[in-house]
């Protein structure tokens, strides 16, 4: 893999976890305001549904590109990931659920934090006992609700080695590149109902690339960036509006990635000259775990001053690129004063 694709990949990352930023950022306070549902459905239902997406592709082709030894390979990097993937999971979940625990216990004392407070976690530890608080704090989803991500991630690896074999089939010819074809669209037709079918058919493709060893760094016409820009705008629009099905609504990232692949190269030279998205690429697994419970501190205070639709848009605008930055620079002071426990919590990244 070549630096300027390593770069590529790594900003693409970054830039997808602000798209869980704002993805998370929606108000369920301003349900009844319908420019602000309109302005949340084009930017966190439309724009930012290409994050998870491309989260699985750019996980799927790293996982594939390198198989020297074929099975003992791939059995290897299983065990990597428990290290960056299963670990970073307990450990946020756990932190996460002794946090809604100390808000739920100030939450009961203040009155005036109370009713802002949507989730009551010591009503569900009551009801549910220990395994229900288990199922609470590391399943369904789990209590740190971003990381179905990661849950539905560490869920395909597991089954890693027949994806490889599939894939290693199905690459070597016309006929098998079109039955791949054929399963991608069904799964991910079947993601509209499950996150795991979802997370097969985005991390099989990544893995499919890498297999084929497709030159995914071709530079395309600007034209053909255009009208993929175009088709990614209208469609985000259309779902916006409510014009567009949920399950018309998952093919979005379809030219929605090419749209920011593609249109990454244009400004490629102007971001990577930049010390300071240099900076913040450094950060954003550090962001995607701990931007929830943290990021509803953060959209929360203002509603202690007013639930106004102005205010609330002006929040949902103006929130993620700040706490995106804070939150950076928390993970810097981290990593500064104690590297081997941020090593530890982001599992090495």
């Amino acid at each position: 893999m070549t630096s300027a694709l390593s770069n590529k990949l790594r900003y693409l990352s970054s830039f997808a976890i602000v798209q869980v930023v704002y993805i998370h950022m929606y108000y369920i306070e301003g349900i009844k305001y319908s420019a602000l549902n309109i302005l949340e459905k084009f930017i966190g239902g439309g724009i930012c549904s290409t994050a998870v997406p491309l989260f699985y592709i750019i996980s799927g082709f790293l996982f594939f590109l390198k198989v020297p030894n074929g099975m003992m390979s791939i059995m290897d990097k299983i065990r990597k990931r428990c290290r960056t993937l299963l670990v970073p999971y307990i450990i946020a979940n756990i932190l996460t659920f002794i946090f809604y625990v100390a808000l739920n216990l100030v939450a009961l004392r203040f009155s005036s934090v109370d009713h802002v407070v949507n989730f009551k976690v010591l009503d569900t530890v009551s009801q549910g006992g220990f395994w229900g608080t288990m199922a609470l704090v590391f399943i369904n989803p789990p209590i740190a609700f971003q990381l179905w991500f990661v849950r539905d991630l560490m869920v395909v690896v597991i089954f890693s080695p027949v994806i490889w074999i599939m894939l290693n089939v199905l690459s070597k010819n016309r006929v098998g590149r079109i039955v791949f074809l054929l399963i991608f669209l069904i799964s991910l037709i079947l993601g509209c109902h499950s996150g795991y079918f979802q997370a097969l058919s985005w991390f099989v493709a990544g893995g499919f690339l890498a297999v084929m060893k497709f030159d995914i760094e071709k530079v395309v016409p600007n034209f053909l960036v255009l009208i993929c820009s175009i088709c990614y705008l209208v469609l985000c629009m259309a779902y916006a509006m409510s014009s567009l099905s949920e399950i018309n609504s998952l093919f979005i990232p379809l030219t929605g990635i090419p749209t920011i692949w593609w249109g990454y190269d244009i400004i490629a030279v102007k971001i990577e000259n930049s010390r300071l998205f240099n900076w913040l690429a450094s950060y954003t697994f550090f962001i995607f775990l701990v931007h929830e419970p943290m990021l509803n501190i953060f959209k929360k205070i203002p509603l202690l001053i007013s639930k106004s639709e102005p205010m609330l848009i002006s929040c949902y605008l103006l929130i993620p690129p700040l706490f995106c930055f804070i939150t950076a620079w928390a993970g810097s002071q981290l990593k500064q004063r104690s590297p081997k426990l941020y090593n530890i919590y982001t599992g090495g990244r």
